[in-house]
């Protein structure tokens, strides 16, 4: 992280700083990155090459709240293990109505996973 420091006190935004040297990083040090800093190094680098992979794995490994969760799962591919795991996480922490609603609401429009989210949220209607 000396090198991302170095680079901030120069005037380079931080997120930029941890793209600019994600490969250098250690496990730990990526470890220690927000869940936000690992999705702007995702979303900021090109497919295709490692550290869009490993940024990856980062940011679902810090997902942790209901919006980072359905952002992982409106992210993750149709149709995957992968994405079976993401709405199960997404599932766990709409636990209300309203949060079943907000996830309904925040998914991509005419996707299989618009399909998932009406589901949840009818499963939640039937419960009031």
């Amino acid at each position: 992280m000396q090198k991302v420091r170095n680079l901030v006190s120069k005037g380079i935004e931080e997120k930029l700083a941890i793209l600019i040297y994600w490969a250098e990083l250690s496990k730990v040090e990526k470890e220690a990155l927000t869940f936000e800093q690992c999705q702007w190094v995702w979303a900021n680098t090109p497919p295709n090459i490692p550290e869009k992979a490993d940024a990856w794995t980062m940011v679902k490994a810090k997902a942790e709240t209901l919006e980072q969760c359905q952002w992982v799962w409106a992210k993750t591919p149709s149709n995957t293990p992968e994405e079976a795991d993401a709405l199960k996480m997404v599932k766990a922490k709409a636990e209300t109505f309203e949060q079943c609603q907000w996830v309904w609401e925040n998914t991509p429009p005419n996707t299989p996973k618009k399909a998932d989210a009406l589901k949840m949220v009818k499963a939640k209607a039937e419960e009031l």
